[in-house]
């Protein structure tokens, strides 16, 4: 009987351990049905760096690539065909105004004139001669004329302005005396091309000196160590270095042959290609920046726009895009030691001042976004995201001015990513505050 009870009571105490544990068991599957149902109906927080908008000064500027490069260049060239010796000049060596010579040759023998060959040419120089004294007589008559015209010109305006003559009058004595000018400017141009097939009449008669050539050529005539052959030598034009030298053997070489650039490399200007519609903006006179020129301390160097080119053209960029490029010359502002660092064609980053505005609420680029015509930002509110419209002013590269929409001391989302929308839970893993 005793054993009979004890069974009974363990399999009631089966049942109720069976019972406990199958409800503890439908407890956790619930529990892990109602978590799931919560976590799918809960959003995370999204973790965004976030920047406040403060008062600063925006500089609004435009910025391209550019170059370093003489002002006034020389290029040296041959006067005439001849026999060029070895240059003994190498770029960046320095050269001095009519001392240094750049190069020396012995000109080509001129062609022998047969006895009909001269007496045409003799018959071409005095016909040159007679040309030349024709010109000189026109212009004396034409200097007569203008100084009658002047003259008239002057009794018709006291009689206009006394009221004896009609401005038909006035009309026709100024339109004579304008005349009178652009006929003795004629007049002038003639008589010099008569002097010039003059010039080149004699050419032809004469064996070629150095003189022939003119004083900016540098050319000098000496006799070679053989007393022989006419030797010229070209000197300098001018105090600077040497930028580049074409011809460096020894040979034959034509009339008009380059042999050697010079420069003043004191004499700098910076030549930079903007986008057309970014040169539309630029002025002369505006200030600049030469920025990442290569020093280690990335100092800033003034500069001021001098020149906006009339005219553009197409380049295709690295991409192989078209675009419309404008040149843009700059002058170096300042006696920065800097500058002497430069030479010709030194690669430069120009960044051109269109406009600056003081103690206004800026708001940092990377914050913007654009939706059709409209600027947006993500402003933090609390841990929520609200999507705000807001009107903007000047831009420089990294920040723009707040025009309306924002106020200082507010928080905007950077950098927003599709994960972030207008009620999105936020937090912030970095600011700039």
């Amino acid at each position: 009987m005793f054993e009979t009870d004890r069974k009974a009571r363990n399999e009631k105490t089966a049942r109720g351990a069976k019972f406990w544990i199958v409800r503890a068991a439908w407890i956790l599957v619930l529990g892990a049905i109602l978590f799931a149902i919560v976590r799918a109906f809960h959003e995370d927080a999204v973790l965004v760096d976030v920047a406040t908008i403060r008062v600063d000064t925006i500089l609004e500027t435009v910025a391209d690539d550019g170059h370093t490069r003489v002002r006034e260049r020389y290029t040296v060239h041959a006067p005439l065909g001849g026999s060029l010796t070895r240059t003994a000049l190498v770029a960046g060596d320095h050269v001095e105004a009519g001392v240094t010579t750049i190069a020396q040759f012995v000109p080509t023998p001129p062609s022998i004139l047969d006895a009909r060959s001269r007496e045409q040419a003799r018959a071409t120089l005095e016909r040159a001669s007679a040309a030349l004294d024709a010109a000189r007589a026109r212009h004396r008559q034409s200097e007569a004329d203008k100084s009658l015209a002047d003259k008239e010109l002057a009794r018709v305006r006291g009689s206009f302005e006394a009221g004896l003559a009609s401005e038909r009058e006035r009309d026709a004595a100024e339109n004579a005396a304008q005349r009178a000018r652009e006929g003795l400017l004629a007049d002038e141009f003639a008589e010099q091309v008569a002097a010039h097939e003059l010039e080149v009449a004699r050419a032809m008669l004469r064996e070629p000196r150095a003189s022939d050539f003119g004083q900016d050529t540098g050319a000098r005539d000496h006799q070679d160590e053989g007393g022989g052959d006419v030797r010229i030598a070209l000197t300098s034009p001018i105090d600077g270095s040497v930028l580049r030298v074409f011809e460096e053997s020894a040979r034959a070489v034509p009339a008009g042959t380059p042999i050697v650039e010079v420069g003043n490399t004191q004499r700098l200007e910076i030549v930079a290609e903007f986008l057309s519609q970014d040169a539309v903006r630029v002025e002369p006179g505006m200030d600049a920046r030469i920025v990442g020129w290569g020093s280690d301390a990335q100092r800033p160097l003034a500069a001021r726009v001098r020149v906006v080119e009339p005219g553009g053209y197409t380049k295709v960029s690295a991409l192989g895009v078209e675009e419309q490029r404008v040149r843009i010359i700059l002058d170096p502002q300042g006696a920065d030691p800097e500058w002497s660092r430069f030479g010709d064609g030194y690669h430069v980053e120009v960044e051109i001042l269109l406009s600056e505005a003081k103690g206004v609420a800026v708001v940092p680029s990377g914050a913007l976004f654009q939706q059709g015509e409209s600027w947006h930002v993500f402003v933090v509110d609390g841990d929520v995201a609200r999507d705000r419209v807001l009107r903007i002013g000047r831009r420089s590269g990294l920040r723009a001015e707040v025009l309306d929409g924002l106020r200082v001391g507010e928080q905007v989302v950077l950098y927003p990513d599709a994960l972030v929308s207008d009620g999105s839970r936020i937090a912030a893993q970095r600011s700039d505050a």
